[in-house]
């Protein structure tokens, strides 16, 4: 198993829960400006969802690195090669979402 603190090459697990990696958060800040996968996680440990003490190797709950990582990542922690590379698969045709159409 990836540890995501002893990781530094992508996949960099950040959730083990809901299984977020710290390309997801780039990709998300490159995407929208921001990453709303905190709020996500909060949102499902409140429905009962996660099982950090058996799934992280930590045995902690996982939420305090994600926002500490959106917080670097937000904050310029992206370099100009992984905001290309992530605007370019953010862009990429499988990527793009088709509009949702009013019934």
């Amino acid at each position: 198993m990836r540890v995501g603190s002893k990781e530094h090459d992508d996949p960099i697990p950040l959730c083990y829960c809901f299984d977020f990696d710290e390309a997801d958060v780039r990709e998300e800040i490159v995407r929208t400006g921001e990453s709303a996968i905190p709020q996500k996680i909060s949102a499902m440990i409140k429905q009962g969802l996660c099982a950090c003490e058996t799934r992280n190797p930590s045995g902690a709950c996982c939420l305090g690195e994600v926002t500490k990582t959106v917080t670097r990542l937000t904050c310029g922690g992206l370099s100009s090669d992984q905001v290309g590379a992530g605007a370019r698969r953010a862009a990429s045709p499988e990527n793009i979402e088709e509009p949702k159409r009013r019934k």
